[in-house]
């Protein structure tokens, strides 16, 4: 069983950066993660990260997008536009179909050669519905996001905006580092357990995730009162899942006060949120 070595980097000037190119030209594999205050199409996306794997290390350079550097900024997220539009290189992400929205919508990425490993996890375990991405690892016996469970428990509680609040720590480089850490084990776990039928099976899928947020146009937030969200969500998120399998919309994320619901028309939307409201 191969033994990984792990570090990350903030790209905070020209030097790291041309560093940043040197690692990852000419792989055919990397790791791709965001972060963003209420990360949607409708939100801030303000750290990208990418995730190289040299001789068993696995490097995650941390790109602030609110960085004071704006020429080092822009330089940056074209060489990362033309990264993530390459089909020879395969982009690892946990359940990219936010991701590859933001993308699209924000910055004009169109991702291409996606292995989403939520996709892989239920195609491989036989599930219906996506697992997080420590759920994923522990099943792989690959090693977790040991920061995961804090950032949910005092970060984001605490504070909604923590990942648009500059200057960065070292805490938070290393919180926004972390999930692209372990991406490269896991995509191995997955090469080392599939025969190539399943293999392609996956890819297949993940170009299928990537286009889902993309192909819903219309959006709208739905409010809800802190009170009533438990209510709304159902034990186990059944009342949403309720919904989303009788309209066809998704309800994409939960804000600090209500739901980002994205479908194909505003009809769809509408008769969305009389059914939201009938949990209220």
């Amino acid at each position: 069983m191969a033994t990984y070595d792990y570090q990350v980097i903030h790209v905070s000037d020209h030097a790291i950066y041309q560093e940043f190119i040197n690692k990852t030209t000419g792989k055919n594999i990397i790791a791709f993660d965001l972060e963003g205050v209420r990360l949607s199409r409708v939100g801030r996306c303000t750290i990208m990260t990418v995730g190289i794997l040299d001789n068993y290390l696995i490097t995650s350079y941390v790109i602030d997008l609110l960085l004071d550097d704006k020429d080092l900024i822009n330089t940056a997220m074209t060489y990362i536009k033309n990264l993530l539009e390459d089909d020879n290189i395969i982009k690892i992400i946990h359940d990219c179909r936010s991701d590859s929205d933001v993308l699209y919508r924000h910055h004009n990425i169109k991702i291409t050669n996606v292995f989403d490993t939520s996709v892989a996890q239920m195609i491989y375990s036989k599930k219906t519905v996506r697992d997080n991405l420590n759920n994923t690892l522990l099943y792989n016996n690959c090693k977790q996001n040991k920061y995961r469970p804090e950032l949910a428990r005092d970060f984001y509680k605490n504070n909604p905006e923590y990942w648009g609040s500059r200057p960065m720590t070292g805490q938070m480089i290393d919180h926004a580092g972390s999930d692209v850490l372990n991406l490269h084990e896991l995509y191995d776990k997955y090469r080392e357990n599939i025969d190539k039928n399943l293999f392609n099976k996956i890819k297949d899928e993940s170009t299928k995730a990537v286009k889902e947020y993309l192909e819903m146009p219309e959006h709208k937030i739905i409010y809800v009162h802190d009170s009533k969200m438990g209510r709304v969500i159902g034990r186990n998120g059944c009342n949403l899942a309720l919904i989303q399998k009788n309209t066809g919309a998704i309800i994409a994320c939960n804000t600090s006060n209500g739901f980002l619901v994205l479908a194909p028309n505003n009809n769809i939307i509408d008769l969305v949120e009389r059914m939201i409201k009938s949990y209220c």
